[in-house]
Parts: structure tokens; C-alpha cells; sequence
């Protein structure tokens, strides 16, 4: 007999992780399912001749959501936070450069070039319209700054957090109140500064965290309270609507298989592959999101 689950979320990075996560936890008969043995995506630490590396991203932003998170989970007091002055560097040929943490430091430093200075100050006293459609982070700070700003400050930070390429990741997305600034004033400083005003609640400043044991400790924790509704190491090999508005989804269980119901779909794999899994269900999705 084929079974049945109220909503099946394909693809086990963090993303589908913590969704079926908030499903099971809303009362709501989730399962999901993992092409890897290991859950957790681009997260995963490993400790190495008594080091502990990150593989996948070094640090997460502080969140109200976050720090919720991992109190259902328990993890709360696992959480390490990375000292605001501890110095950070980049590697710039072969050489290790300082990275400027307050606002004199940043326009006395030799690691920003003269033009990218001046189109920070051009911000703050200009005015720019972003584009209509969405665009990458990459492409968000070559137009209001510059390729340098980019390559030696933004896209080691974003690599940092997100274990992502600025070109790909949507500026949307990734830093909102940034797409958000330049919407309502046309500049980021003057645009956060309005925002801020109209913001309600607590204020808690901004700060970078990891766990004691590494990032890892997030989804190994989701993956703990999943139990017998994650199932590692099954692919999806084809997804058919049925007449009644539910799906049919076929898997390939470690080499077995099998096939089950699901009333709801969360796809929360890479565009690409879900482009490859839905355009059983339209021709077009296959190019859409191909291109994403």
C-alpha cells in the first residue's frame, strides 16, 4: 500500500530541515526526504587534528527567529558569539590585510582604493533607484560601489555566512533590509536610518555566532527531532499530480524502490534540480528555474 503524508519537503540542507522542523511542530504531518547520507547541505563541520573546521559557513547572523529556533531544540546554550573586536583579515595576493571595523578605520585603510571611498560618501549624499527586477549581491555592490568592494570585503563576508557566490545569491534574499534602504531613500545609511525609526520592539544590535561544536550542531538538532520522518539517502526520481490535487512521488530508496502520497510539495532543493524534478509536472519549469 502506498503511503500517505500530509506534506513531503524534498531536499535536506537547512532550509528543509528547519521547514519540516515548523510543519511537525504546527501539528502537521511532515515528512522529508535527503539524496545524502548527511543531512544539513553545505553545513558541516568536521574536527581534524584537534581543529574545528567549517566546511560549509563559518558564522550566522543573530536573529529573534534563530535564537527561538534553538530553544525548541535545546541547543540555546551551545551558542558562541564572535567578539565584535576581535580582528578579522583578508587574504589579498599573499598577504594578510586587515579588514577595517569601524567607519575612520575603513577611510584610513590602504585595503579600499580612493574611488570606492568616494562612492560610499556618494551614497550618503546621493540618491539611487534600484532596478525592478531582483538582482544578486554581486551585482548590488558593483552599481551602487564598486567590483573592489566586492572582492575584498562583501564577498569574503558572504562566503562566510551564507557558504554562497554573491553572483547567485539574490540581494532580496540574503541582506533585505539593504534592498529595503535604497527602496525607501535611495541611499543604505539614510535608508537604514528611516527604517530604524519605524521599527517597533527591541533593538538587539547585530552580531555574528557559531556553536561551540561547530555549525553543524543546528542540523544535527533539527535531525534529531525529525527522527523516523527524515529519510536520509532517498532521491526523488519522479513526481506526477494526481486528479484530487495531491502528488505522487516516486523514490529510489538506497537502491529500493519506493512510492508514497503527499497532499502538499515543499521543494527546497537547488533551482536547478528542482527544475529537473517539476518539469514532470510543467515543460517550462525546467527553463525557469535552470537560469535562476
Amino acid at each position: 500500500m502506498t503511503r500517505h503524508v500530509a506534506a513531503l519537503v524534498v531536499g535536506g540542507g537547512i532550509s528543509g530541515l528547519v521547514c519540516a522542523f515548523a510543519l511537525r511542530k504546527a501539528g502537521i504531518d511532515a515528512q522529508l526526504v535527503e539524496t545524502s547520507p548527511r543531512p544539513g547541505g553545505v553545513i558541516n563541520s568536521v574536527i581534524r587534528d584537534g581543529f574545528l573546521l567549517e566546511l560549509g559557513p563559518q558564522s550566522f547572523s543573530a536573529t529573534a527567529q534563530l535564537h527561538q529556533l534553538c530553544e525548541d531544540l535545546g541547543i540555546s546554550d551551545q551558542i558562541v558569539q564572535a567578539p565584535p573586536r576581535a580582528p578579522r583579515y583578508v587574504l589579498i595576493g599573499d598577504e594578510l590585510q586587515p579588514v577595517p571595523l569601524t567607519p575612520p578605520a575603513f577611510f584610513m585603510s590602504s585595503l579600499i582604493n580612493g574611488s570606492t571611498k568616494w562612492a560610499l560618501l556618494r551614497d550618503i549624499l546621493g540618491k539611487s533607484t534600484p532596478p525592478d527586477g531582483d538582482e544578486s549581491v554581486a551585482s548590488f555592490v558593483r552599481r551602487k560601489f564598486s567590483a573592489q568592494l566586492l572582492d575584498r570585503l562583501v564577498g569574503p563576508l558572504v562566503s562566510g555566512i551564507y557558504a554562497g557566490d554573491p553572483e547567485r545569491l539574490s540581494i532580496r534574499s540574503a541582506f533585505p533590509q539593504l534592498y529595503e534602504a535604497e527602496k525607501v531613500a535611495g541611499s543604505i545609511l539614510r535608508g537604514m536610518l528611516r527604517l530604524a525609526k519605524t521599527r517597533k520592539g527591541p533593538r538587539g544590535r547585530p552580531t555574528l555566532q557559531t556553536f561551540r561544536e561547530g555549525n553543524q550542531t543546528l542540523a544535527s538538532a533539527i535531525s534529531r527531532k525529525l527522527g523516523a520522518a527524515l529519510f536520509a539517502q532517498t532521491s526523488v526520481t519522479e513526481i506526477v499530480k494526481r486528479s484530487d490535487g495531491s502528488f505522487e512521488v516516486r523514490l529510489d530508496v538506497n537502491g529500493r524502490q519506493e512510492s508514497l502520497t503527499a497532499q502538499s510539495l515543499v521543494m527546497t532543493t537547488p533551482t536547478d534540480v528542482t527544475g529537473k524534478l517539476l518539469v514532470q509536472l510543467d515543460s517550462q519549469f525546467e527553463s525557469l528555474l535552470g537560469s535562476v
